[in-house]
Protein backbone atom coordinates (compact mmCIF):
# COMPACT_ATOMS: atom_id res chain seq x y z
CA UNK A 1 0.00 0.00 0.00
CA UNK A 2 1.40 3.39 -0.96
CA UNK A 3 1.92 6.22 1.72
CA UNK A 4 2.13 9.50 2.15
CA UNK A 5 4.71 10.91 4.47
CA UNK A 6 5.49 14.31 4.25
CA UNK A 7 0.68 14.31 4.38
CA UNK A 8 1.09 12.32 7.59
CA UNK A 9 3.94 14.30 8.99
CA UNK A 10 2.39 17.41 8.38
CA UNK A 11 -0.28 16.46 9.73
CA UNK A 12 0.83 15.15 12.97
CA UNK A 13 2.82 18.56 13.36
CA UNK A 14 -0.65 20.55 12.79
CA UNK A 15 -1.97 18.53 15.45
CA UNK A 16 0.78 19.17 17.80
CA UNK A 17 0.34 22.77 17.27
CA UNK A 18 -3.45 22.92 17.91
CA UNK A 19 -2.57 20.63 21.40
CA UNK A 20 -0.20 22.36 22.52
CA UNK A 21 -1.91 25.65 22.23
CA UNK A 22 -5.44 24.75 22.92
CA UNK A 23 -4.12 22.08 25.59
CA UNK A 24 -6.66 19.94 24.02
CA UNK A 25 -6.61 16.22 23.62
CA UNK A 26 -8.85 13.99 21.58
CA UNK A 27 -9.92 10.35 22.40
CA UNK A 28 -12.33 7.80 21.16
CA UNK A 29 -14.30 4.55 22.94
CA UNK A 30 -15.13 1.89 21.70
CA UNK A 31 -17.54 0.17 23.28
CA UNK A 32 -17.39 -2.83 21.92
CA UNK A 33 -14.25 -3.64 22.59
CA UNK A 34 -14.32 -1.36 25.84
CA UNK A 35 -11.48 0.15 24.80
CA UNK A 36 -9.97 4.08 24.70
CA UNK A 37 -7.80 5.13 21.78
CA UNK A 38 -5.58 8.55 21.94
CA UNK A 39 -3.59 9.47 19.01
CA UNK A 40 -0.32 9.72 19.68
CA UNK A 41 0.11 13.44 19.93
CA UNK A 42 -2.76 13.17 22.23
CA UNK A 43 -0.96 10.39 24.72
CA UNK A 44 2.18 13.19 24.50
CA UNK A 45 0.03 15.76 25.72
CA UNK A 46 -1.87 13.18 28.63
CA UNK A 47 1.73 12.56 29.48
CA UNK A 48 3.06 16.13 29.36
CA UNK A 49 0.40 16.96 32.10
CA UNK A 50 1.01 14.15 34.55
CA UNK A 51 4.30 14.19 34.37
CA UNK A 52 4.83 10.87 32.79
CA UNK A 53 7.84 10.23 30.22
CA UNK A 54 6.31 11.06 26.82
CA UNK A 55 7.07 7.55 25.28
CA UNK A 56 4.84 6.06 28.33
CA UNK A 57 1.17 7.02 28.04
CA UNK A 58 0.02 4.13 29.33
CA UNK A 59 1.39 4.41 33.17
CA UNK A 60 -0.19 7.57 32.67
CA UNK A 61 -3.98 6.38 32.01
CA UNK A 62 -3.13 4.24 35.54
CA UNK A 63 -2.31 7.43 37.53
CA UNK A 64 -5.93 8.23 38.13
CA UNK A 65 -6.98 8.54 41.66
CA UNK A 66 -10.06 7.27 43.69
CA UNK A 67 -10.97 4.36 40.88
CA UNK A 68 -10.49 7.52 37.78
CA UNK A 69 -10.43 5.18 35.32
CA UNK A 70 -13.42 2.71 36.33
CA UNK A 71 -15.52 5.87 36.93
CA UNK A 72 -14.44 7.09 33.33
CA UNK A 73 -15.34 3.92 31.67
CA UNK A 74 -18.43 3.49 33.21
CA UNK A 75 -19.28 6.89 32.51
CA UNK A 76 -18.38 5.89 28.75
CA UNK A 77 -21.44 2.79 28.75
CA UNK A 78 -24.07 5.07 30.65
CA UNK A 79 -23.76 7.71 27.92
CA UNK A 80 -23.71 5.09 25.66
CA UNK A 81 -26.61 3.78 27.41
CA UNK A 82 -28.76 6.58 27.78
CA UNK A 83 -27.98 8.28 24.18
CA UNK A 84 -25.90 11.50 26.13
CA UNK A 85 -23.08 13.12 25.85
CA UNK A 86 -20.69 12.81 28.40
CA UNK A 87 -18.73 15.31 30.57
CA UNK A 88 -16.94 14.05 33.68
CA UNK A 89 -14.56 16.24 35.84
CA UNK A 90 -11.75 13.15 37.05
CA UNK A 91 -8.74 13.89 39.54
CA UNK A 92 -5.47 12.55 37.96
CA UNK A 93 -2.06 12.38 40.36
CA UNK A 94 0.71 14.18 38.23
CA UNK A 95 4.74 13.82 39.26
CA UNK A 96 5.06 13.93 42.79
CA UNK A 97 1.74 13.29 43.96
CA UNK A 98 0.16 16.78 42.58
CA UNK A 99 -3.33 16.51 41.90
CA UNK A 100 -4.71 17.63 38.28
CA UNK A 101 -8.01 17.38 37.10
CA UNK A 102 -9.32 16.29 33.98
CA UNK A 103 -12.15 17.34 32.25
CA UNK A 104 -13.55 14.66 29.38
CA UNK A 105 -16.32 16.06 27.08
CA UNK A 106 -17.78 13.64 24.22
CA UNK A 107 -20.87 12.77 22.52
CA UNK A 108 -21.60 9.75 20.61
CA UNK A 109 -20.33 9.18 16.91
CA UNK A 110 -20.80 6.56 13.89
CA UNK A 111 -17.79 4.33 14.36
CA UNK A 112 -19.14 2.65 11.10
CA UNK A 113 -22.78 2.61 9.22
CA UNK A 114 -25.09 1.50 12.25
CA UNK A 115 -22.07 1.09 14.73
CA UNK A 116 -21.88 3.95 17.41
CA UNK A 117 -19.23 4.66 19.57
CA UNK A 118 -17.98 8.09 21.81
CA UNK A 119 -15.35 10.65 20.49
CA UNK A 120 -14.60 13.67 22.64
CA UNK A 121 -11.41 15.55 24.30
CA UNK A 122 -9.84 15.96 27.42
CA UNK A 123 -8.02 19.07 29.13
CA UNK A 124 -6.54 20.46 32.28
CA UNK A 125 -9.18 22.51 34.20
CA UNK A 126 -6.97 22.75 37.21
CA UNK A 127 -6.27 26.73 36.82
CA UNK A 128 -10.13 26.71 36.54
CA UNK A 129 -11.31 24.43 39.75
CA UNK A 130 -8.75 26.57 41.61
CA UNK A 131 -10.52 29.62 40.57
CA UNK A 132 -13.86 28.23 40.93
CA UNK A 133 -12.72 27.06 44.18
CA UNK A 134 -11.63 30.45 45.22
CA UNK A 135 -14.85 31.90 43.90
CA UNK A 136 -16.75 29.88 45.80
CA UNK A 137 -14.76 30.81 49.31
CA UNK A 138 -14.90 34.29 48.15
CA UNK A 139 -18.72 33.71 47.82
CA UNK A 140 -19.07 31.45 51.44
CA UNK A 141 -17.19 34.65 52.57
CA UNK A 142 -19.48 37.00 51.40
CA UNK A 143 -22.35 35.03 52.68
CA UNK A 144 -20.91 34.99 56.14
CA UNK A 145 -20.96 38.59 56.10
CA UNK A 146 -24.83 39.19 54.85
CA UNK A 147 -25.69 36.69 58.01
CA UNK A 148 -23.48 38.39 60.24
CA UNK A 149 -24.65 41.45 58.81
CA UNK A 150 -28.61 40.62 59.37
CA UNK A 151 -28.28 39.33 62.89
CA UNK A 152 -26.54 43.03 63.66
CA UNK A 153 -28.43 45.39 65.82
CA UNK A 154 -26.87 48.49 65.15
CA UNK A 155 -28.07 51.49 64.09
CA UNK A 156 -29.41 52.68 60.51
CA UNK A 157 -26.33 54.25 59.82
CA UNK A 158 -23.97 51.66 60.75
CA UNK A 159 -26.25 48.94 58.82
CA UNK A 160 -25.78 51.34 55.90
CA UNK A 161 -21.83 51.32 55.85
CA UNK A 162 -21.68 47.87 56.59
CA UNK A 163 -24.42 46.99 53.50
CA UNK A 164 -21.92 49.79 51.41
CA UNK A 165 -18.76 47.87 51.99
CA UNK A 166 -20.77 44.31 50.95
CA UNK A 167 -21.32 45.79 48.01
CA UNK A 168 -17.97 47.48 47.01
CA UNK A 169 -16.87 43.78 47.89
CA UNK A 170 -19.87 42.05 45.73
CA UNK A 171 -18.20 44.01 42.63
CA UNK A 172 -15.00 43.21 43.74
CA UNK A 173 -16.00 39.46 43.35
CA UNK A 174 -18.44 39.47 40.03
CA UNK A 175 -16.55 42.51 37.88
CA UNK A 176 -13.06 41.88 37.91
CA UNK A 177 -13.48 37.57 36.76
CA UNK A 178 -14.23 36.78 33.36
CA UNK A 179 -17.08 34.44 33.82
CA UNK A 180 -20.52 35.67 34.20
CA UNK A 181 -21.89 35.80 37.53
CA UNK A 182 -25.88 34.98 38.00
CA UNK A 183 -28.63 34.66 40.16
CA UNK A 184 -32.22 33.33 39.29
CA UNK A 185 -35.62 32.66 41.23
CA UNK A 186 -37.28 29.21 41.47
CA UNK A 187 -38.67 29.60 38.24
CA UNK A 188 -35.67 30.82 36.65
CA UNK A 189 -35.76 34.57 36.02
CA UNK A 190 -33.10 36.40 36.25
CA UNK A 191 -32.58 38.21 39.90
CA UNK A 192 -28.99 39.37 39.07
CA UNK A 193 -26.04 39.09 36.10
CA UNK A 194 -23.05 40.50 36.41
CA UNK A 195 -22.00 43.59 33.86
CA UNK A 196 -19.11 40.32 32.20
CA UNK A 197 -22.56 39.46 30.40
CA UNK A 198 -23.15 43.22 28.10
CA UNK A 199 -19.39 42.18 27.08
CA UNK A 200 -20.26 38.54 26.54
CA UNK A 201 -23.16 38.85 24.77
CA UNK A 202 -23.51 42.48 24.27
CA UNK A 203 -26.41 42.53 26.85
CA UNK A 204 -26.51 45.29 29.21
CA UNK A 205 -27.76 43.89 32.92
CA UNK A 206 -31.66 45.96 32.55
CA UNK A 207 -32.32 44.00 29.34
CA UNK A 208 -31.65 40.95 31.39
CA UNK A 209 -32.87 41.27 34.89
CA UNK A 210 -36.45 39.94 34.90
CA UNK A 211 -36.48 37.66 31.96
CA UNK A 212 -36.76 33.64 31.83
CA UNK A 213 -33.67 32.01 31.38
CA UNK A 214 -34.70 30.78 28.03
CA UNK A 215 -34.22 34.11 26.42
CA UNK A 216 -30.56 33.86 26.53
CA UNK A 217 -30.33 30.24 25.14
CA UNK A 218 -31.00 28.37 22.23
CA UNK A 219 -34.28 25.50 22.47
CA UNK A 220 -31.50 22.97 22.16
CA UNK A 221 -29.80 24.64 25.36
CA UNK A 222 -33.34 24.90 27.09
CA UNK A 223 -34.06 21.54 27.16
CA UNK A 224 -30.61 20.30 28.17
CA UNK A 225 -31.61 22.61 31.51
CA UNK A 226 -35.03 20.79 31.95
CA UNK A 227 -33.27 17.71 31.43
CA UNK A 228 -30.72 18.94 34.02
CA UNK A 229 -33.36 20.16 36.51
CA UNK A 230 -35.34 16.78 36.19
CA UNK A 231 -31.87 14.38 36.35
CA UNK A 232 -31.96 16.50 40.02
CA UNK A 233 -35.19 15.68 41.26
CA UNK A 234 -35.02 12.30 40.36
CA UNK A 235 -32.39 12.26 42.57
CA UNK A 236 -33.74 13.77 45.36
CA UNK A 237 -36.57 11.39 45.02
CA UNK A 238 -33.89 9.15 45.90
CA UNK A 239 -32.02 10.66 48.52
CA UNK A 240 -29.34 11.39 46.59
CA UNK A 241 -27.40 14.87 47.40
CA UNK A 242 -26.75 16.39 43.83
CA UNK A 243 -26.02 20.18 44.65
CA UNK A 244 -23.99 20.90 41.78
CA UNK A 245 -24.58 21.01 37.90
CA UNK A 246 -22.36 21.75 35.34
CA UNK A 247 -23.08 21.96 31.05
CA UNK A 248 -22.29 23.19 28.08
CA UNK A 249 -24.82 25.16 26.29
CA UNK A 250 -25.44 27.40 23.17
CA UNK A 251 -25.68 31.49 24.70
CA UNK A 252 -27.76 33.68 22.23
CA UNK A 253 -25.90 37.20 21.32
CA UNK A 254 -27.34 40.43 20.99
CA UNK A 255 -25.68 40.64 17.62
CA UNK A 256 -27.49 37.18 16.52
CA UNK A 257 -24.64 35.34 17.39
CA UNK A 258 -24.33 31.92 19.40
CA UNK A 259 -21.66 31.16 21.63
CA UNK A 260 -20.81 28.33 23.93
CA UNK A 261 -20.67 28.35 27.54
CA UNK A 262 -20.19 26.09 30.67
CA UNK A 263 -22.55 26.88 33.33
CA UNK A 264 -21.51 25.67 37.21
CA UNK A 265 -24.94 26.06 38.81
CA UNK A 266 -26.24 25.53 42.33
CA UNK A 267 -29.40 25.92 44.26
CA UNK A 268 -30.52 28.07 46.94
CA UNK A 269 -32.53 27.06 49.64
CA UNK A 270 -34.43 28.09 52.92
CA UNK A 271 -34.24 26.88 55.94
CA UNK A 272 -36.30 23.91 55.48
CA UNK A 273 -34.84 23.11 52.41
CA UNK A 274 -37.03 23.97 49.28
CA UNK A 275 -35.17 25.51 46.68
CA UNK A 276 -35.88 28.92 46.14
CA UNK A 277 -33.60 29.92 43.52
CA UNK A 278 -30.28 29.32 41.93
CA UNK A 279 -26.76 30.83 41.56
CA UNK A 280 -24.13 30.05 39.51
CA UNK A 281 -21.35 31.24 36.68
CA UNK A 282 -20.92 31.18 33.31
CA UNK A 283 -17.95 30.68 31.07
CA UNK A 284 -17.44 30.89 27.63
CA UNK A 285 -16.00 28.46 25.84
CA UNK A 286 -16.59 28.89 22.32
CA UNK A 287 -13.32 28.96 21.29
CA UNK A 288 -12.46 25.50 23.07
CA UNK A 289 -14.94 23.57 21.38
CA UNK A 290 -13.35 25.08 17.69
CA UNK A 291 -10.38 23.74 19.17
CA UNK A 292 -11.55 20.63 20.24
CA UNK A 293 -12.82 20.20 16.71
CA UNK A 294 -9.62 21.17 14.88
CA UNK A 295 -7.85 18.39 17.02
CA UNK A 296 -10.63 15.50 15.91
CA UNK A 297 -10.35 16.88 12.59
CA UNK A 298 -6.60 17.17 12.37
CA UNK A 299 -6.51 13.62 14.12
CA UNK A 300 -8.81 11.40 11.49
CA UNK A 301 -9.47 13.33 8.43
CA UNK A 302 -7.29 14.35 5.65
CA UNK A 303 -6.80 17.94 5.81
CA UNK A 304 -6.47 18.57 1.87
CA UNK A 305 -9.84 16.53 1.16
CA UNK A 306 -11.45 16.91 4.35
CA UNK A 307 -11.79 12.63 3.94
CA UNK A 308 -11.08 10.14 6.96
CA UNK A 309 -7.79 9.29 6.94
CA UNK A 310 -5.69 5.90 7.26
CA UNK A 311 -6.61 5.84 11.18
CA UNK A 312 -10.15 6.45 10.84
CA UNK A 313 -10.37 4.08 7.63
CA UNK A 314 -8.76 0.88 9.47
CA UNK A 315 -11.17 1.70 12.62
CA UNK A 316 -14.19 1.98 10.01
CA UNK A 317 -12.93 -1.24 8.26
CA UNK A 318 -12.84 -3.25 11.53
CA UNK A 319 -16.60 -2.11 12.53
CA UNK A 320 -17.86 -3.21 9.47
CA UNK A 321 -16.39 -7.03 9.72
CA UNK A 322 -18.36 -6.93 12.65
CA UNK A 323 -21.29 -5.69 11.02
CA UNK A 324 -21.54 -8.29 8.23
CA UNK A 325 -21.38 -10.93 10.35
CA UNK A 326 -24.30 -9.55 12.56
CA UNK A 327 -26.38 -8.54 9.18
CA UNK A 328 -25.07 -11.67 7.14
CA UNK A 329 -24.19 -8.94 4.40
CA UNK A 330 -21.30 -8.33 2.17
CA UNK A 331 -18.82 -5.55 2.35
CA UNK A 332 -16.59 -3.93 -0.22
CA UNK A 333 -13.35 -2.00 -0.30
CA UNK A 334 -12.35 -0.35 -3.73
CA UNK A 335 -8.78 1.13 -3.26
CA UNK A 336 -8.15 3.40 -6.59
CA UNK A 337 -5.12 5.12 -7.72
CA UNK A 338 -5.06 8.14 -10.22
CA UNK A 339 -3.54 7.54 -13.55
CA UNK A 340 -1.40 10.22 -15.47
CA UNK A 341 -1.75 12.43 -12.02
CA UNK A 342 2.07 12.41 -11.95
CA UNK A 343 3.12 14.59 -14.61
CA UNK A 344 0.13 16.99 -13.65
CA UNK A 345 2.10 17.46 -10.58
CA UNK A 346 5.47 17.51 -12.44
CA UNK A 347 4.50 20.26 -15.46
CA UNK A 348 1.91 22.75 -12.92
CA UNK A 349 3.18 21.99 -9.38
CA UNK A 350 1.85 20.54 -6.04
CA UNK A 351 -1.30 23.76 -6.17
CA UNK A 352 -2.63 22.02 -9.12
CA UNK A 353 -2.04 18.42 -8.37
CA UNK A 354 -3.90 19.37 -4.47
CA UNK A 355 -6.74 21.18 -6.93
CA UNK A 356 -7.33 18.19 -8.63
CA UNK A 357 -7.36 15.75 -5.59
CA UNK A 358 -9.58 17.77 -4.42
CA UNK A 359 -12.22 17.91 -7.02
CA UNK A 360 -11.70 13.96 -7.63
CA UNK A 361 -12.88 13.55 -3.50
CA UNK A 362 -16.06 15.67 -4.52
CA UNK A 363 -16.56 13.14 -7.27
CA UNK A 364 -16.25 10.46 -5.21
CA UNK A 365 -18.40 11.60 -2.51
CA UNK A 366 -20.94 12.67 -5.10
CA UNK A 367 -21.51 9.04 -6.04
CA UNK A 368 -22.01 7.01 -3.31
CA UNK A 369 -24.20 6.54 -0.63
CA UNK A 370 -24.52 8.31 3.03
CA UNK A 371 -23.90 5.17 4.67
CA UNK A 372 -21.06 4.43 2.74
CA UNK A 373 -17.42 5.84 3.13
CA UNK A 374 -14.72 7.71 1.05
CA UNK A 375 -11.14 8.41 2.34
CA UNK A 376 -7.71 9.17 1.42
CA UNK A 377 -4.81 7.29 2.17
CA UNK A 378 -2.10 9.49 0.65
CA UNK A 379 -0.81 10.57 -2.47
CA UNK A 380 -3.33 9.91 -5.25
CA UNK A 381 -4.57 6.71 -3.52
CA UNK A 382 -8.34 7.35 -2.53
CA UNK A 383 -10.32 4.26 -0.26
CA UNK A 384 -14.24 3.31 -0.74
CA UNK A 385 -15.79 1.56 1.76
CA UNK A 386 -19.21 -0.07 0.52
CA UNK A 387 -21.85 -1.07 2.57
CA UNK A 388 -24.92 -3.39 3.38
CA UNK A 389 -24.78 -5.19 0.19
CA UNK A 390 -26.83 -8.38 -1.15
CA UNK A 391 -26.35 -11.63 1.03
CA UNK A 392 -25.55 -13.51 -2.03
CA UNK A 393 -22.37 -13.11 -3.23
CA UNK A 394 -22.64 -12.75 -7.14
CA UNK A 395 -25.52 -10.12 -6.42
CA UNK A 396 -22.90 -7.89 -4.08
CA UNK A 397 -20.50 -8.30 -7.06
CA UNK A 398 -22.78 -6.84 -9.32
CA UNK A 399 -23.85 -4.34 -6.80
CA UNK A 400 -19.52 -3.22 -6.46
CA UNK A 401 -18.89 -3.56 -9.90
CA UNK A 402 -21.84 -1.08 -10.77
CA UNK A 403 -20.39 1.54 -8.03
CA UNK A 404 -16.86 0.93 -9.21
CA UNK A 405 -18.11 1.41 -12.96
CA UNK A 406 -19.32 4.72 -11.96
CA UNK A 407 -16.17 6.17 -10.23
CA UNK A 408 -13.78 5.31 -13.39
CA UNK A 409 -16.80 7.08 -15.49
CA UNK A 410 -16.54 10.21 -13.07
CA UNK A 411 -12.99 10.57 -12.37
CA UNK A 412 -12.16 9.99 -16.52
CA UNK A 413 -14.28 12.99 -17.07
CA UNK A 414 -12.05 16.06 -18.08
CA UNK A 415 -10.80 18.21 -15.35
CA UNK A 416 -10.72 22.36 -16.03
CA UNK A 417 -9.10 23.73 -12.71
CA UNK A 418 -9.01 27.20 -12.07
CA UNK A 419 -5.72 28.25 -10.52
CA UNK A 420 -5.28 31.56 -8.91
CA UNK A 421 -1.87 33.58 -8.67
CA UNK A 422 -0.58 36.03 -6.34
CA UNK A 423 1.23 37.71 -9.10
CA UNK A 424 -0.09 37.35 -11.99
CA UNK A 425 -3.62 36.78 -13.86
CA UNK A 426 -5.73 32.97 -13.15
CA UNK A 427 -4.65 30.19 -14.76
CA UNK A 428 -7.25 27.60 -16.72
CA UNK A 429 -5.12 24.17 -16.21
CA UNK A 430 -6.92 21.06 -18.37
CA UNK A 431 -6.48 17.82 -17.64
CA UNK A 432 -7.25 13.77 -18.16
CA UNK A 433 -6.52 11.18 -16.00
CA UNK A 434 -8.03 7.88 -15.16
CA UNK A 435 -8.45 5.42 -12.27
CA UNK A 436 -7.20 2.43 -11.66
CA UNK A 437 -9.30 -0.04 -9.32
CA UNK A 438 -9.08 -3.29 -7.02
CA UNK A 439 -12.14 -4.38 -5.15
CA UNK A 440 -12.78 -6.66 -2.66
CA UNK A 441 -15.52 -8.15 -1.14
CA UNK A 442 -16.12 -9.82 2.50
CA UNK A 443 -18.40 -11.25 4.69
CA UNK A 444 -17.94 -11.82 8.58
CA UNK A 445 -14.76 -11.96 10.39
CA UNK A 446 -13.34 -14.30 7.20
CA UNK A 447 -10.49 -11.99 7.12
CA UNK A 448 -8.59 -9.16 9.13
CA UNK A 449 -8.54 -5.48 8.32
CA UNK A 450 -4.95 -5.74 7.02
CA UNK A 451 -5.55 -8.80 4.81
CA UNK A 452 -8.72 -7.01 3.37
CA UNK A 453 -6.32 -3.81 2.50
CA UNK A 454 -3.87 -6.02 1.10
CA UNK A 455 -5.78 -8.07 -1.61
CA UNK A 456 -7.72 -4.78 -2.40
CA UNK A 457 -4.18 -3.46 -3.03
CA UNK A 458 -3.26 -6.07 -4.88
CA UNK A 459 -6.36 -6.33 -7.01
CA UNK A 460 -5.56 -2.43 -7.75
CA UNK A 461 -1.76 -3.06 -9.02
CA UNK A 462 -3.76 -5.95 -11.34
CA UNK A 463 -5.45 -3.00 -12.71
CA UNK A 464 -2.85 -1.12 -12.88
CA UNK A 465 -0.47 -3.95 -14.67
CA UNK A 466 -3.51 -4.98 -17.28
CA UNK A 467 -2.81 -0.80 -18.83
CA UNK A 468 -4.68 1.26 -16.24
CA UNK A 469 -7.98 2.73 -16.01
CA UNK A 470 -9.44 -0.44 -15.58
CA UNK A 471 -11.32 -2.46 -12.71
CA UNK A 472 -10.13 -6.05 -10.98
CA UNK A 473 -11.69 -8.09 -8.58
CA UNK A 474 -9.64 -9.63 -6.01
CA UNK A 475 -10.32 -13.49 -6.35
CA UNK A 476 -12.83 -14.50 -3.85
CA UNK A 477 -11.57 -18.15 -3.65
CA UNK A 478 -8.66 -16.99 -1.48
CA UNK A 479 -11.38 -15.65 0.91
Amino acid sequence: MKSNNFSATLEGKRLDIVQRIGGIGYWEYDPAKKSLFLPEASQGLLASITGSPGNAPAPSMQAFANGGLERLHAAFDQAMANHLALQLELEVFAGEGRPICLAFRGDQVELAPGLFGLAGTFRDISDEKRREADHQQSNAQLQTLLAQLESLSVERNQVAEKLSELEEHFKLLTEDIADVVWKADSNLHITYISPVDERVRGYHASEVLGCHVSEMLTDEGMAVIREMLGKRRQAELEGKEDESLAFEVQHRCKDGRLLWGELHSRPVRDADGTIIGYHGITRETTERRQLEEQVRQLAFYDPLTHLPNRRLLSDRLNQSIAASQRNNCHYALLVLDLDNFKPLNDVHGHLVGDLLLIEAALRLRGIVREVDTVGRFGGDEFVVLLSDLDENLEKATAQARTVADKIGASLSAPYVLSVEHATQEPETVKHRCSASIGVVLYLGTLATPEDIFKWADAAMYQAKAAGRNAIRFYDHGAL
